[in-house]
């Protein structure tokens, strides 16, 4: 055994190459499998450091009718919540610069959802603000721009925030919207959120919390994305609704009665106050009525008087004027006079002086008729305008009380972090990494086995004499055998220990850091060694070198010391096909016929270098092939399949005045096409122990869907229509649920409404999972009629549609909720999908790196095999660059014949790792475009020419007097 062990150490100094061999292409095979599967703890792990140092929210809370600080009070009371905060938010649309872009605002918290400064300072004041990195960079903004708000749909932009111009004083990225190009989306604007602004709390004109977000009490010490944070959160969830839900709703309720209760007696006051100021005046105005006929009358007494003094003074002026010579008046003409002028005279005085108490009589008269009408003009008024307000109170009155007899109690919905878009997006991230990590790794242990079975093979094989050597000496199979596994083992071992600290170190932090182009918030990545999948790899490649080490150990110990220390037979020489069709082989020259020979004849050579070049190809075409399968199903589910523009949501509580507002205004503006309603409602389906979250579509008229949503069947094409008895359902839906057509599905609208209904067809769909019934079927399994909560709408494509301005225009319409258009929907998904770029970088590299060791190796065991053969080429007057051509031909067939294999093995691969890497709610595209199996080819060829490179520098130093020697 010691010479056994000593002869051992010889061997690997003396063979240390093919050492080296084995060791790489097992450390490669480890490093990739315990770095791909690594992965996806570590990015969960990363994250979950992350959302801990922000304190990001574990609950959150919204109800519909806002929430007050008495809620926050209530949640933060309960034994298991950490801490919860009151929050504002509000989506504005907001011009920075020349350019306007739908923004949210949010107040800023202490404590929970904290915010990482990447620049400047937080806010001081309600005029300051801070926004999103990403934005800014967009945007092409600096600290201290300005941001204008200048609307937010239906709601006044006074009415949710206190100023419309904030000055920008710092830049921000929070764990809440980690994603670079994806913040959600909005019933404001576009439909798109494009950045996040951050302000005082006191900026905010809103007197109501829009959400509460809370922490839950021990929740950092686990991983947010394991069961065990879940279950905790749920414990949380069920504390808050079975303890406080209720109380909280109702004395919400009762204020919002109690305030409502107040508006009415506040209106019936004022229309009391008002009826009494209408009775006020129309008894001013009897009053100065009457006054006016007692001056009238008075005047009309008095002008009488007057009238009667003024004849008397006109009579007394004419008897003066004619008697004054007399100096009297005779009785005879003055029947009732007898006097002197001067006594007429005195008489005439008097009536003049009785007359002007009686002309202030009148002149006081007509003062007080004037300024009595001018009373009745002001009266009348004051009526008018009393009626005027009289009867918007009335209407107000109405309203009011519609509106509390129809108030109903708040609801409140009690999320989690499941809802946060971003985060839910890396965690299927993390999930794609990890399904990739099941499917290559496997090639690589087989391409490692295959390897080491080569390369194991001749190394015993050129040992064959010292082997037959100690077998006559009295040596057992297992003692000579264990030198050869225990080399096997060394390498195996050693390049184990590589692979998992390489893999583990490395494949985590390039695949996290190319990451962090699309979750800017992305760093201090943690990378711990999976000792479950380190320990996994390991095993699994001793497994695969150790089994080969075997096979070839006792497949040569198994014959005779006396067979083994004599040279091994050389094959007989066969005619191979192409000799027996003499006009094909008289045609080829020499160079020809000894390559086609040579690669008939070295058989093992041959396919296991064939076996290197398609394997590489393959794993190159998948790479680009997942890049095409996932590119395109965007542009085929909204543009091929759902071919409407928009989606407009109703409020169902809306009357009937405002529901034909809608109608009106979709007929009469020229940028609409055409619209349809349907009736959409998230459903459950189900087939035995299988369930799926979907969505239920049922057209007003089912005969034009195919005006909007596109049914087909996905191999041939064909168009579907929608059965009358029967459902059509998306197929990544039926392949979850395993039915086809002709089976029957439950299908449950809420909790009660269970119905089971047979599928009619299944057709094409790529993101989300639908059902489509007919308005008859859905009636009739249901039995209530389907309401129409959705518009799908088409633009008029000769119109230049402003979407942002055109959705503002919709959202002032009371009846509709929300306006999103597809090309939002759109965008979102190829953000989400961007991921797929890093997986092709790391499965496109990889794939090199096996491509060279392997075909590296192997190119090395022929040249080594060969060396004789070569230096007698050498030594017949071959040079060295037809002995490499020599070579070179025969790598060049291998590496054509590879491509051609390659392309359908990487067809088929591609198949099977589409299924595994596609999550539950998109389908992946089944294709591969003939550009990507031309850049894995063009790709493969420059990785055998740098192989073949290297080999004619081995070729140059083949040593003809040494390799000529004989072996006997």
């Amino acid at each position: 055994m010691k010479a056994i062990k000593k002869d051992y150490y010889t061997e690997i100094k003396k063979s240390f190459s093919r050492f080296v061999s084995i060791l790489l292409i097992v450390a490669l095979g480890v490093a990739f499998y315990a770095g791909i599967r690594s992965t996806e703890p570590d990015m969960r792990l990363t994250g979950d450091k992350l959302y801990d140092e922000s304190n990001l929210l574990d609950l959150k809370v919204i109800s519909t009718m806002g929430l007050s600080q008495s809620d926050v009070e209530a949640i933060n009371n309960l034994e298991n919540i950490e801490k919860a905060i009151g929050s504002y938010s509000a989506d504005v649309i907001a011009q920075t610069g020349k350019n306007n872009s739908v923004l949210r605002f949010m107040s800023l918290l202490d404590g929970v959802n904290v915010v990482t400064m990447t620049d400047g300072n937080q806010p001081v004041n309600i005029t300051e603000c801070i926004v999103d990195e990403t934005f800014m960079e967009n945007e092409k903004l600096s600290i201290g721009d300005t941001i204008t708000v200048k609307g937010a749909g239906q709601a006044e932009v006074t009415d949710l925030l206190k100023e419309t111009e904030y000055k920008i004083v710092g830049t921000f990225t929070t764990t809440q919207y980690m994603s670079s190009s994806s913040k959600g989306t909005s019933s404001v604007g576009n439909g798109k959120i494009e950045g996040l602004v951050i302000v005082k709390e006191e900026a905010f004109a809103i007197d109501v919390f829009t959400e509460i977000y809370a922490v839950v009490k021990d929740a950092k010490e686990l991983i947010c994305y394991d069961d065990d944070y879940h279950n905790k959160i749920e414990e949380a969830k069920k504390m808050i609704e079975d303890t406080i839900m209720d109380g909280c709703i109702l004395a919400k309720y009762d204020e919002l009665y109690g305030s409502a209760t107040e508006i009415i007696e506040g209106i019936e006051s004022n229309i009391t106050d008002t009826n009494q100021i209408i009775a006020k005046s129309k008894k001013t105005i009897k009053k100065l009525n009457s006054a006016i006929t007692k001056a009238e009358k008075a005047k009309a007494s008095v002008e009488e008087e007057i009238a009667k003094s003024q004849q008397k003074i006109e009579m007394f002026d004419a008897f003066i004027a004619q008697y004054s010579d007399l100096g009297y008046v005779p009785a005879g003409i003055l029947n009732t006079y007898d006097v002197s002028i001067a006594q007429m005279e005195r008489e005439k005085q008097q009536y003049i002086e009785a007359k002007e108490p009686y002309e202030q009589i009148v002149t006081e008269s007509e003062t007080i008729i004037s300024q009595s009408k001018d009373g009745i003009i002001q009266a009348k008024a004051a009526i008018t305008e009393a009626e005027r307000i009289l009867n918007d109170l009335e209407l107000g009155l109405a309203d009011a009380n519609e509106a509390r007899d129809a108030l109903e109690s708040p609801t409140w919905y009690l999320t989690d972090r499941t809802h946060i878009q971003t985060y839910v997006e890396y965690d299927l991230d993390a999930e794609r990494i990890s399904n990739i990590g099941i499917v290559f790794p496997v090639i690589f242990f087989l391409v490692a086995t295959l390897v080491s079975l080569t390369t194991m093979t001749r190394m015993i094989a050129e040992q064959r004499t010292q082997i037959g050597t100690l077998k006559a000496l009295g040596y057992s199979k297992f003692t000579i055998a264990f030198k050869y596994i225990k080399y096997a083992l060394s390498a195996t071992v050693t390049g184990s220990v590589i692979g998992i600290f390489i893999g583990s170190k490395l494949f985590p932090v390039v695949i996290l850091n190319a990451y962090q182009l699309l979750y800017p918030s992305l760093h201090n990545v943690v990378t711990p060694i999976n000792w479950e999948h380190a320990v996994t790899a390991t095993v699994i490649a001793i497994v695969c070198v150790l089994v080969a080490t075997i096979f070839a150990s006792f497949k040569t110990l198994s014959s005779s010391a006396s067979d083994l220390m004599r040279p091994e037979s050389p094959k007989m020489g066969k005619k191979i096909l192409l000799e027996r069709i003499p006009f094909v082989w008289k045609h080829l020259n020499f160079n020809a016929k000894s390559t086609i020979r040579n690669l008939v004849r070295y058989k093992k050579r041959f396919f296991m270098t064939l076996f290197g070049v398609s394997g590489c190809m393959a794993l190159i075409v998948v790479g680009f092939g997942l890049k095409d399968s996932t590119s395109e199903i965007v542009n085929m589910q909204y543009g091929q399949l759902h071919t409407y523009d928009a989606a407009i949501e109703f409020n169902l509580s809306s009357n009937i005045k405002r529901m034909e507002e809608v109608n009106d205004f979709l007929d009469n503006d020229e940028r609409v096409s055409d619209y349809l309603r349907i009736n959409e409602s998230t459903v459950e389906v189900s087939s035995g122990s299988r369930k799926v979250s979907g969505t239920a579509i049922v057209p007003v008229d089912e005969t034009k869907i195919s005006d909007y949503i596109v049914l087909r069947e996905n191999s041939s094409k064909e168009a579907i229509s929608i059965p009358e008895n029967e459902i059509v359902v998306s197929e990544k839906l039926a392949k979850l649920l395993n039915v086809k057509v002709g089976d029957a599905i439950q299908v449950s609208i809420g909790e009660t409404d269970k119905r089971e209904i047979k599928i009619g067809a299944i057709t094409e769909n790529y993101v989300f999972h639908y059902i489509y019934l007919s308005p008859q079927l859905y009636q009739q399994v249901f039995n209530k009629e389907p309401s129409y909560n959705k518009i799908l709408l088409r633009t008029n494509p000769d119109k230049d549609v402003d979407t942002a301005a055109f959705t503002d225009e919709l959202l002032n319409l009371k009846a509709i909720n929300s306006v999103s258009f597809i090309q939002t929907l759109q965008d979102k998904f190829q953000d989400l999908l961007r991921s797929i770029d890093i997986i092709v970088m790391v499965l496109v590299v990889s794939a090199g790196a096996l491509a060279f060791i392997v075909l590296y190796n192997l190119n090395n065991i022929n040249i080594t095999e060969r060396k004789r053969e070569l230096a007698t080429l050498k030594v017949l007057g071959f040079y060295n660059k037809e002995v490499t051509g020599y070579i070179y031909r025969e790598n060049i067939i291998i590496t054509i014949l590879g491509l051609v294999i390659g392309c359908g093995l990487g067809a088929v691969l591609h198949q099977f790792v589409i299924r595994t890497a596609e999550v539950d709610i998109i389908m992946f595209s089944r294709q591969i475009f003939p550009v990507s199996y031309l850049y894995s080819a063009l790709i493969t060829i420059v990785f055998s020419i740098l192989i073949n490179i290297t080999m004619y520098f081995k070729l140059k130093k083949i040593n003809m007097a040494e390799s000529i020697k004989t072996i006997d």
